[in-house]
């Protein structure tokens, strides 16, 4: 299992940004630099020795010394603002009651850039479809990309 202390060696945790920065240098990162990177699956992910972890549960980690025994909740349905006054101890049910429109696979709100990303996975390769300042766009350029590649499949969108 991985420990806090070897966690806070390693990183450090902003609880009022919700950023995790690196404390040392490695391969491609130097200290400073922002950990992790944000998944199509919109939770931001740190590699540490080989294994990728969600940040919001290295968050509880390194504020409550423990990993949580359950799923994290992000209250703002943003997975990757993980500031720890938007996360929260959560049941799969609780977590999943907590779900929206946001949750559709491919369509993920940057909050960096304050735009919504649209993307698409075919045969293995994952494509940007575009950024869109409004989420019905990133939707509508989502559905044209699946009747290109999927005409005869249907719509990998959740409804």
């Amino acid at each position: 299992m991985i420990s806090q202390e070897y966690v806070s060696s390693l990183i450090s945790y902003d609880p009022e940004t919700g950023i995790f920065r690196w404390k040392i240098n490695k391969c491609h990162v130097n200290i400073d630099d922002i950990a992790g990177h944000i998944a199509i699956s919109g939770y931001n992910l740190i590699k540490i020795d080989q294994r990728k972890w969600p940040a919001h549960r290295l968050a509880f980690l390194i504020m409550e010394g423990k990993l949580p025994d359950n799923q994290v909740d992000h209250i703002n349905k943003i997975r990757s603002d993980n500031r720890w006054s938007n996360l929260r101890h959560a049941t799969h049910k609780q977590n999943h009651e907590n779900r929206t429109v946001h949750d559709m696979r491919g369509i993920r709100f940057e909050e960096d850039r304050g735009k919504w990303l649209s993307r698409i996975k075919h045969n293995g390769v994952c494509k940007n479809i575009g950024r869109f300042n409004c989420l019905q766009d990133a939707i509508d350029a989502r559905r044209k990309a699946e009747k290109q590649l999927f005409t005869h499949s249907p719509s990998l969108l959740q409804s």
